[in-house]
């Protein structure tokens, strides 16, 4: 049984839909461009279909979990070699096996491939699993479609008592090992944190933190990268952080004669720890801006240049309006500025054509722009149509 409520998502209906009179029908050319939904009691997603015709169904156990995604109708010209995906879970709730299968009614069909979970008592993911053609049934080879990755766990030895990683083996028999280090007056051991990871003996990460957690530098040997949270002149400066543990900037640095970033950004923070401004150090014109409401929340995003109190040059600009629970009433993307195949969201989307012949070359010139920039135009909620307008990373 699906239901309907005033605070459920109802349908997405894009822009180029001619059935503005009535949002949930298909328009003159009985042609229509929404995603709609149904839902369960909870408030879970049970039904949806897309543009196209195609219908996703989830089933749900009675403890909440979903137990079937089922594609129960599948338009022509989609790929409808799995057409379920079916979810077991052992007593303690935890999933035990995921299996695909070519046919969407539950206990026929084929199984097309299957993942398995096997876990230790304390919770701890000892083996993953998996068959990339058939279920597993306890095979070994690989040329028979079968891997995995099995994880050790230890009690830590000093410091808090816990239960660590201490090995990962790969699917081709490599051996991952996790150090928690003392030496040097380090308190990793202590606080199970990772100092090193080695293949075999070869150390291919290293990691270094400050108080109790915070990562604060990586260390990559084998490609010669690092990221610093600190200045590496004087290792008690953080002047990449500020007052409150936040990041301010973020590099990462190619180890050679002269070092070289590669990767750099400073970042702007409110009294509220909201990030205002993101600049980047590397590739002109990618700074951005963000505004935020009394309440924190995201409202505008600005792309181009800063120029130390606005963006200018700009390439992209986000706008939301929100309601007093958070919820869009408008959204607008103006990418003006951006290439050409772009150009043509710099017009106003406040409105659709209802010429069937524009709608057919609206859709025709826009279909590729769309799938990667165009915004929802409408989003139903039940009854009541709800118009938009056009829409650390972190030496050793």
């Amino acid at each position: 049984m699906a239901f309907s409520s005033g605070c459920l998502l109802r349908a997405v209906i894009y822009p180029d839909s001619d059935d503005m009179a009535d949002p949930l029908g298909n328009g003159t050319d009985t042609v229509y461009d929404r995603v709609e939904f149904a839902y369960n009691a909870q408030g879970q997603v049970i039904w949806q279909k897309d543009q196209a015709g195609n219908i996703i169904q989830t089933d749900f156990d009675t403890a909440g979990r979903e137990t079937h995604r089922r594609a129960t109708t599948v338009a022509g010209g989609f790929d409808d070699a799995v057409e379920r995906i079916s979810t077991v879970y052992d007593s303690l709730g935890r999933v035990s096996t995921i299996t695909q299968y070519d046919d969407p009614t539950v206990g026929t069909g084929n199984v097309t491939d299957q993942v398995k979970y096997t876990w230790d008592g304390w919770g701890n993911l000892t083996q993953f699993a998996m068959d990339r053609n058939s279920v597993i049934s306890g095979g070994t080879d690989a040329s028979d479609g079968y891997y995995d990755v099995d994880y050790t766990w230890a009690k830590a030895t000093a410091g808090r008592n816990t239960i660590r990683k201490s090995t990962m083996v790969m699917p081709e028999g490599s051996t991952l090992t996790y150090e928690y280090l003392s030496t040097n007056s380090l308190h990793d051991n202590d606080a199970s944190r990772v100092t090193r990871v080695k293949v075999s003996t070869t150390a291919v990460a290293a990691y270094a933190y400050n108080g109790v957690s915070q990562l604060v530098a990586t260390d990559l040997p084998q490609p010669d990268v690092f990221m610093l949270l600190y200045d590496p002149a004087d290792e008690d400066d953080y002047d990449r952080m500020d007052n409150f543990g936040r990041v301010t900037q973020s590099k990462w640095t190619r180890d050679l004669g002269t070092d070289k970033d590669f990767y750099h950004t400073t970042i702007t923070w409110d009294r509220n720890g909201n990030v205002t401004v993101i600049e980047d150090q590397i590739h002109s014109g990618l700074d951005v801006s963000y505004t935020n409401d009394n309440l924190g929340r995201l409202t505008t995003a600005e792309e181009g240049t800063w120029g130390g109190s606005s963006i200018s040059s700009r390439t992209r600009q986000q706008n939301w309006t929100l309601d007093q629970v958070g919820n869009w009433s408008n959204a607008q993307l103006d990418v003006c500025g951006m290439a050409s195949r772009f150009a043509w969201l710099c017009s106003p989307l406040t409105r659709v054509p209802r010429s069937n012949s524009i709608v057919r070359a609206w859709r025709a010139r826009h279909s590729e722009a769309k799938r990667h920039a165009m915004p929802p135009e409408t989003d139903e909620y039940d009854d009541d149509r709800i118009t938009s307008g056009p829409r650390r990373r972190v030496r050793r």
